[in-house]
Parts: C-alpha cells; structure tokens; sequence
C-alpha cells in the first residue's frame, strides 16, 4: 500500500475522532445499532444496485486498491510514445500496430487503440466534409488541429 495512502487515512480518522472527542460524542459511534443500520443499508444498497457478476469482484478490486502493482517509470512511457509516434509519423498510424501487441500495460494499449481508431474516423469524416456542397475551411482547419494530418 502507498505510504501517502496510510498517511491520508490516520490524518482523516484521527481527525475525526478528535473531533467527536472534544464534542463529547464519541460514544455515539460505538453503538451496534446504529452500525447494523448503516453497514447493513449500505450493503442492500449495493446488492440491490449491481448484478452477482459485478459484486464478485469487489473484493479483487479492494485488494488492487491497497496493493496496486508495480508500473514502469514515467521515463520509459514518455519514450515509449515519443517512439512511437516518430514511427506514426514516418509509416502512417498503421505501422505502430505490431509495436502496440508488444505493450504490456493494458491500459496504454486500449488509449493507443483509441487513438488509431479515432484519426481513421476523422480522416473519413474529412473526406466527407471535403466532398460536401457546405465545405468549411474552418471545420477543416479545427479537424486537422485535433489530429496530425498525413497528406
């Protein structure tokens, strides 16, 4: 678990319970009741809310909260996309296709995948606009912003 995380948690509750304390109403959390009503509702709440298949697996998601797993350095993500997008830039969007299989992290893969697929989109949408009667240079210009045209 991260440390800030630890570190958040004991500043929050003890926060809290100092506060409660000097108030004079610590008392208050402690009853079982009180508890079962919040806990229990909280749960109804939650079952009632998302489907078995969802539910299952709270309990992996929980644990991946407190102990994410190891990630690469920023460093190597910032030359892993400034290489890749030399490759685009020289071969097309295309050519970083095998390099995309390569990627571990899944995360980067779907955004990269998004990307691709978004800059064939707007390429047709383009064409479209370009063939269109209505054609404006300023819808043209305010595409080609949102993506490195290739001519």
């Amino acid at each position: 678990m991260d440390f800030m995380t630890v570190l958040g948690l004991i500043v929050g509750f003890s926060a809290v319970y100092y506060t409660l304390h000097v108030g004079g109403i610590v008392a208050l959390l402690y009853d079982p009741v009180a508890a079962t009503l919040v806990f229990g509702g909280t749960l109804g709440a939650t079952m009632v809310t998302y489907p078995w298949r969802i539910l299952r697996r709270a309990p992996k998601a929980y644990l991946f909260t407190l102990f994410p797993p190891r990630r690469l350095a920023p460093a190597h993500y910032i030359t892993l996309l400034v290489d890749l997008s030399e490759k685009s830039k020289k071969g097309g969007i295309d050519s970083i296709q095998d390099e995309i299989l390569k990627i571990q992290d899944p995360f980067l893969v779907d955004g990269l995948q998004m990307v691709k697929t978004l800059k064939k989109r707007l390429f047709f949408l383009n064409v479209a606009i370009i063939k269109s009667p209505q054609f404006s240079k300023a819808w043209l210009v305010m595409l080609r912003s949102l993506v490195c045209w290739e001519h």
